[in-house]
């Protein structure tokens, strides 16, 4: 990868990924939350008490599947959460017969950041905040 640009100011910053916001993140968490079949439990907490957030999609039946989909274990991986975000909107969208098909058949433990003390200190860090 390579850029030919012509900086307007002293510095200049690329990102390999797009950023995923800690708001956006709490933004997530609400969107889904507010449907019918999915539920938003704490897992625990990060050292600054911070909540690590597990939604469930579906109910538990006999004979349905768990699903684990985890997301951000390492501060850098902005992708896995714009997935993540990608995921959600599908499984509380009432007309993606795709999305609706997987959940008749399992029941999906979704963990939007797993690692979300690594990715506040890292933007705090890059923001110079700390």
């Amino acid at each position: 990868m390579s850029f030919h640009v012509l900086p307007e100011r002293g510095s200049m910053y690329f990102a390999y990924f797009a950023p995923y916001s800690y708001d956006r993140h709490l933004d997530l968490l609400h969107m889904a939350q507010t449907e019918h079949h999915c539920t938003l439990e704490t897992l625990g907490h990060t050292l600054d008490n911070n909540d690590m957030s597990l939604l469930t999609f579906g109910e538990p039946e006999e004979g349905k599947k768990n699903i684990w989909v985890i997301a951000r274990q390492h501060p850098g991986e902005t992708m896995a959460e714009w997935f993540m975000e990608g995921l959600i909107q599908r499984l509380v969208d009432e007309t993606d017969t795709t999305a609706q098909a997987l959940l008749e058949k399992a029941v999906l433990y979704v963990v939007p950041n797993m690692n979300l003390m690594a990715r506040i200190v890292a933007t705090c860090a890059r923001m110079r905040l700390v």
